[in-house]
């Protein structure tokens, strides 16, 4: 959606407008984790915090936790590639300009940056991802999840943060409209795994864990264990 969106008001950008086309862009983005959310499927990067606190708490191992992130990373992936080739690539809505040129450009723009760079904007990303994460499971009402999970998630996308889960989608879908063969393709793919994937998914789990579910668990439910009374 934000694709289609974002690359529908390129005209905004030539009337000096473009902080306003990138807040409009961003502001469908929350849609994917509202129904990831609402429909109790499984996103990598919100997993980060839901399976690391566990372990910290006592819930679950931490061989749970790696074998769940494998598997919903692997998922992710899939499902991110299938949904680029076949709704996108070949079904051609990404065919013709101005939406080819949106995405190649978005998807230059990220792999031109540097590894350092694109790691900080990760922790970033994911730091806002998982306290949305975080404030929908405290909302018990359809309505109160819709609003939790939408600002947090919209505020990161304006921002232009790195998120592993949504550059599976957007990265790989310029590779194929750049490709003159497949060998290309799989060339320019290997480039966006090390360049891009690597530092984005390392971040992605620094913001996770350290600044959402370590933070949390240090700082709140920590103090909370030590005042409950001793068990025999």
């Amino acid at each position: 959606i934000m694709t289609m969106i974002g690359s529908g008001l390129t005209g905004f950008t030539a009337l000096g407008l473009a902080g306003l086309a990138k807040l409009l862009a961003a502001a469908v983005f929350p849609i994917g984790l509202i129904m990831i959310v609402l429909t109790g499927s499984d996103l990598w990067t919100g997993n980060c915090v839901i399976m690391a606190s566990g372990a910290l708490q006592g819930t679950c191992t931490w061989r749970e936790v790696f074998r769940n992130w494998v598997i919903s990373f692997g998922a992710n992936f899939l499902g991110a590639l299938a949904v680029a080739y076949f709704l996108m690539f070949e079904s051609g809505m990404v065919s013709l300009d101005p939406a080819r040129s949106w995405v190649i450009n978005a998807a230059e723009a990220k792999m031109g940056l540097t590894f350092k760079e694109t790691f900080l904007r990760a922790i970033g990303a994911n730091w806002i991802v998982n306290i949305a994460v975080m404030l929908v499971t405290t909302a018990t009402t359809v309505p109160g999840k819709i609003l939790a999970a939408w600002f947090p998630i919209m505020t990161f996308a304006a921002i232009g943060w790195e998120h592993s889960v949504a550059n599976m989608f957007s990265i790989p879908l310029a590779n194929m409209l750049q490709a003159s063969s497949f060998t290309n393709f799989l060339e320019l793919f290997a480039g966006f795994l090390k360049t891009n994937l690597l530092p984005v998914t390392l971040g992605n789990l620094v913001g996770g864990i350290a600044m959402v579910a370590l933070a949390y668990d240090r700082i709140v439910m920590k103090p909370k264990r030590y005042d409950e009374p001793m068990r025999a």
